[in-house]
């Protein structure tokens, strides 16, 4: 039972309609499909925590018809932890 006082902070959402949602395309030749590909940073032994060199493997995606990786792909050092 709801109480005015103590309202439900977990409020029904309406469900999401995806027909409404603008498609995302490339960048290079307005292709809408994408496929996921893995874009590998290598981390220096000084700046690795081990000490030793590390491969950093990053999911993001390419168009599926030119393979451009759309500027909103690229990974960003500060959004993997950098």
């Amino acid at each position: 039972m709801q109480n005015a006082s103590n309202p439900n902070p977990q409020m029904q959402r309406p469900p999401l309609d995806l027909s409404t949602a603008e498609d995302v395309l490339c960048e290079e030749c307005g292709n809408n499909t994408f496929s996921e590909v893995i874009v590998i940073k290598k981390v220096s032994a000084i700046m690795s925590p081990t000490g030793q060199e590390v491969m950093a493997p990053i999911k993001t995606f390419q168009c599926a018809k030119c393979n451009h990786l759309n500027e909103q792909f690229v990974p960003k050092v500060d959004e993997i932890g950098g």
